[in-house]
């Protein structure tokens, strides 16, 4: 990482200008103030920041921004003899930092952006969580038919499909103790304010009127992802959570095993495919709140090989 350097004259007072949109009282050794703007979460690739600061001592000598504790981007404002205390601006907009999600794996991760003076006065601009997400959606050779996110029902008693049944647990966060669906004892994790995503991820051997048909017998992946409600932010289910999955043969209805989720809260399940059915993935949280996915299939008939007859012909 290379500091870079930004010359700047001074660009007059940003009046007003103070974390929290308080207005800052003006003294002469007081640290620099200032906003951050670009902030967005989740977030993805290059997070571009603008900075904007101003200090009433000495001025401006450097922003810069920081993930987990580490420093990603940093400029020096001002002119060479800024750390000197001299050539540094009394205020800078628009100073851009760099942060490159990407360096970082997927997950919750802490964002700190700061600005110093000359006279070695530091100030947090910024300091909070930030989801980042890189992981770009699985590719296929083939039509796959995403449902979506499925859609989350109104409260309701758990099904006992990979339900968390009761349980501890305060609303909008993942943990907890539960039962319902799980195999084992004692506590396993659960997800408050679900959504669900499912979908086939083998190739079908074709899509008709937008259903997959599949080899009579065969056995196909269907994959996907738990997210949950924590602290007002969507994040990826905890590892260990139940999904159940059910099969509909017309009025019908069969529960296969459930699937758990991995650490990236995604699920992957391998079932049969016998007869056209409707599969159905759900999951109940503590607060009966069910988000459920349906995905119909077909099957095609085994096909058999007819066999030539040989005519002799009559002598």
């Amino acid at each position: 990482m290379t500091t870079r350097s930004i010359a700047r004259g001074a660009t007059g007072v940003l009046a007003g200008l103070a974390l929290g949109g308080a207005l800052a009282t003006a003294t002469a050794d007081a640290a620099p103030r200032g906003a951050v703007g670009g902030i967005s979460s989740p977030a993805s690739g290059t997070l571009t920041l603008s900075v904007r600061a101003v200090d009433d001592g000495v001025g401006l000598a450097r922003a810069e921004a920081r993930v987990d504790g580490a420093v990603v981007d940093a400029v020096a404002l001002g002119d060479a003899g800024c750390a000197d205390g001299a050539g540094c601006p009394s205020s800078v907009d628009d100073v851009p930092l760099a942060v490159p999600t990407a360096r970082f794996g997927d997950g919750v991760h802490r964002l700190e952006v700061s600005v110093t003076d000359a006279a070695g006065d530091r100030a947090v601009l910024v300091d909070q969580a930030l989801v980042f997400n890189n992981t770009p959606p699985e590719q296929h050779s083939t039509a796959v038919l995403t449902l979506g996110s499925g859609d989350a029902s109104t409260p309701g008693a758990p099904d006992g499909q990979g339900a968390g049944g009761t349980g501890a647990g305060g609303a909008g966060a993942v943990g907890g103790a539960g039962s319902g669906g799980a195999t084992g004892s004692g506590t396993r994790p659960v997800c408050l304010a679900p959504r669900l995503s499912m979908f086939l991820k083998d190739k079908p051997l074709r899509v008709a009127k937008g259903v997959p048909v599949l080899r009579r017998g065969g056995r196909y992946r269907y994959g996907g992802t738990l997210t949950c409600a924590v602290a007002g932010r969507r994040v990826h289910a905890p590892s260990g959570v139940v999904i159940g999955v059910r099969a509909q043969l017309g009025g019908r209805t069969v529960a296969k095993n459930g699937v758990a989720t991995r650490s990236d809260g995604g699920a992957t399940v391998i079932l049969a495919a016998p007869s056209a059915r409707v599969l159905e993935f759900r999951y109940t949280s503590v607060d009966g709140t069910t988000t459920r996915v349906r995905l119909r299939i077909a099957v095609a008939a085994k096909t058999t090989k007819t066999a030539k007859t040989t005519k002799k012909k009559a002598r």
